[in-house]
């Protein structure tokens, strides 16, 4: 699946993270029970806050990526004082399920680079965007002028699964127009 969006150049800014909004007290303490669909990051914070994981976890830890699968949370946490930590916890029954430390420092630490764009990589993007039908209301015949950045996120050194995010910057007489594609 493909995505497109286009900046016009008003707006070029583009938090691709939307601010989260959080509901205070998620964790039902008394009956230790969780709206699953609504886990979030405070949520996920408040249990590692617990005696039993601030004692593995640390201060300075850095919660790199978190998925809930039914009533289990698992939390993939870097910078501890043991390494990275993978957490396996379930929401139901208040309790740890696994958890697995790695003495690899930065296992899961994601980052992101801006790799070269091949000759064949520029035409098929460009081809992808000259056929969006916003792109071409936009061009409407007038010459233009392109660049294309490609990002990819990395983690662990390795590319990750996250989509490659392409840049296209088309600049028409004197308007200039981003788009984002995510390949």
């Amino acid at each position: 699946m493909s995505i497109i969006v286009i900046f016009g150049v008003s707006n070029l800014f583009c938090n691709c993270h939307p601010k989260e909004t959080f509901k205070e007290n998620q964790i039902d303490e008394e009956n230790s029970k969780v709206q699953f669909k609504e886990v979030n990051i405070t949520v996920v914070r408040k249990i590692l806050e617990r005696w039993d994981l601030r004692f593995v976890v640390g201060d300075d830890y850095q919660i790199v990526d978190y998925i809930v699968d039914g009533s289990i949370l698992e939390v993939y946490i870097a910078n501890t004082p043991n390494g990275d930590i993978r957490l396996k916890y379930d929401l139901k029954k208040n309790g740890i399920v696994d958890l697995q430390t790695h003495a690899e420092r930065n296992l899961w630490k994601k980052e992101i680079k801006e790799e070269t764009v091949t000759e064949e990589e520029k035409r098929r993007f460009l081809a992808i965007a000259l056929n969006n039908s916003s792109v071409k209301k936009i061009l409407n015949g007038r010459d233009f002028e392109v660049s294309i950045v490609k990002y990819v996120m990395y983690a662990g050194g390795k590319k990750g699964l996250d989509p490659d995010h392409v840049f296209i910057t088309f600049k028409v007489e004197s308007e200039v127009y981003r788009l984002l594609y995510l390949a």
